[in-house]
């Protein structure tokens, strides 16, 4: 299979992630009562996934995503590469999006969000 087109399927997987990640804090729990419950264990398991990875392939505690490793390996990056280590699938599509925003920023927003959905789900036992 060519290159590009292991690439386009890895972007294709890798984007209802990203959505998805997004899409969970637009539906309200009048709609969905569970959904902060199921919110929470599956971005934990996301997350949870991800620093495996980081410990596993890398040696360093660190939210390191499996598909985003591989799509840098694809585009000849070395895994020990700032490119492949420091890259960010969530910048790489807002940019894709046409949203200028800076790596740190797209890191922050990922780093929140997950600790919004860690208190959401705390909250909900009091």
């Amino acid at each position: 299979m060519k290159k590009i087109t292991k690439l386009n399927i890895l972007h294709l997987v890798h984007s209802p992630f990203f959505f998805i990640w997004w899409a969970w804090f637009l539906i309200p729990t009048s709609v969905w009562p569970e959904r902060m419950v199921f919110q929470f264990w599956w971005a934990v398991l996301l997350v949870g996934t991800q620093v495996m990875w980081g410990i596993v392939v890398f040696g360093k505690v660190a939210s390191i995503c499996p598909l985003t490793t591989w799509m840098q390996d694809l585009r000849g990056y070395a895994r020990d590469d700032e490119k492949n280590v420091g890259h960010a699938y969530i910048h790489e599509q807002l940019q894709y999006m046409g949203i200028p925003i800076g790596k740190k920023l797209t890191s922050n927003l990922h780093i929140g969000s997950f600790i919004v959905v860690i208190v959401q789900f705390i909250l909900i036992f009091f």
